[in-house]
């Protein structure tokens, strides 16, 4: 019932978020492949402004003990966050989102990224693409205890988009505080994802 509810509101959400635009082809898209490892900044993602809260953007361990990465992904540089700690609360979200990345003319596109999620009370992490051809879809979700240590896992999924199109992260609060999951080096390039 909890994930029918919270994929009811994750299209309200997107349609909301849709309402107030025109129509995607009315927006500039990026010409070139999307790469960040939020060791300067946020690149060209941005926070999404109807959400509960804001990744952070962090260094070195995150501030709760059990739970969060020691280090980003490369071992020395920058990586985001959701903070599950006090005052957030069960099922609060927080969403990052792409700028419009252009198709250039290919069929398929690769996005990748690495995740860290260790913790006793994991809420989800969600990934869903929305392009000017087609309604908003789930292209990866996971929920619950995703890593048994201290690692960063990778992800990575072949996209066959008809336009330009976005990408949006979701980082979801668990019940409790030891819960917060990391997200760094998320990419999108020309052509399918390796095997």
């Amino acid at each position: 019932m909890l994930k029918t509810v919270e994929r009811i509101f994750t299209a309200l959400w997107i349609a909301s978020l849709a309402s107030s635009r025109s129509n995607l082809d009315d927006f500039p898209a990026v010409q070139n492949k999307l790469n960040c490892t939020f060791d300067a900044d946020l690149c060209q993602w941005t926070q999404a402004k109807n959400d509960d809260f804001d990744w952070t953007r962090h260094t070195g361990s995150t501030p709760t003990d059990g739970t969060g990465p020691t280090t980003d992904h490369g071992g020395s540089g920058f990586y985001l966050f959701i903070e599950t700690s006090a005052p957030r609360a069960l099922d609060e979200q927080s969403f990052l989102i792409s700028p419009f990345i252009d198709t250039w003319n290919h069929v398929t596109m690769c996005f990748q990224m690495f995740y860290h999620a260790n913790g006793a009370s994991l809420g989800d992490l969600h990934v869903s693409l929305e392009t000017s051809g087609y309604v908003n879809s789930t292209v990866q979700e996971f929920s619950g205890p995703l890593n048994s240590s201290d690692t960063w896992e990778k992800i990575a999924f072949t996209i066959r988009p008809i336009s330009k199109f976005q990408i949006s992260i979701r980082g979801t609060v668990g019940n409790g505080f030891l819960g917060d999951i990391a997200i760094d080096d998320v990419s999108v390039a020309p052509g399918a994802c390796p095997p």
